[in-house]
Formats: structure tokens, sequence, C-alpha cells
């Protein structure tokens, strides 16, 4: 019988993060984790790492930047009350207001 390991929300994160990345099929992201274990290492790599490991230039940059955004987006649509408390510049706070008619 074997047991199973549950993943925390943040390394369901990753995971879900990596899934994202533009250009990265199972095959390359296989092999990542193959070389670099989990997610949370593969986007801690350098870029010469993960060109190293057969990944494009634009891939592993994107790999290396815009997952880690990606990441963070998620992060925070997940956890609303740590958004609030750490950035409250970025929600509207006010209901639009409705747009006044051209014509009456």
């Amino acid at each position: 019988m074997t047991s199973q390991i549950t993943p925390t929300r943040e390394e369901e994160l990753h995971w879900l993060a990596l899934r994202m990345v533009p250009g990265l099929g199972l095959r390359k992201a296989g092999l990542l984790i193959e070389k670099f274990k989990t997610p949370v290492r593969i986007f801690r790599a350098s870029r010469s790492e993960l060109e190293a490991c057969g990944l494009a230039g634009g891939i592993a940059q994107t790999v290396t930047h815009v997952a880690i955004r990606q990441l963070q987006e998620i992060h925070w649509a997940t956890h609303p009350a740590k958004l609030e408390r750490n950035h409250p510049e970025l929600l509207v706070t006010s209901k639009p207001k409705k747009p006044t008619p051209a014509y009456d």
C-alpha cells in the first residue's frame, strides 16, 4: 500500500504555475521535474540552468520571469484577505458608475 502526500496550497500553486507557462509542454516539464525535483526549484533556477536542460531561451526566460508573476496573481486571487492587507491599492473599493445615456 502506498501513502499519498497531500501537497500544501503553495505547492499546488507552483504546480499550476508550471502548467501555465506558455510553450512548456508536458515532456519538457517532465524533464525539468526529473532534474529539479519540484516546481519550486524550477522557478528558482537560473535561465542558464533551464537552458542546460534543453529549454529554448525564450521559454527559459518565461519560466524565470512571467511564470512567477502568474504564481503571484494566483496567490493573491486565492488569498483576498492578504491582498487587502498588503496591497489595498489593487482593490476596487467602489461600484462602477452607470454610464449616462447619450440620448433621452
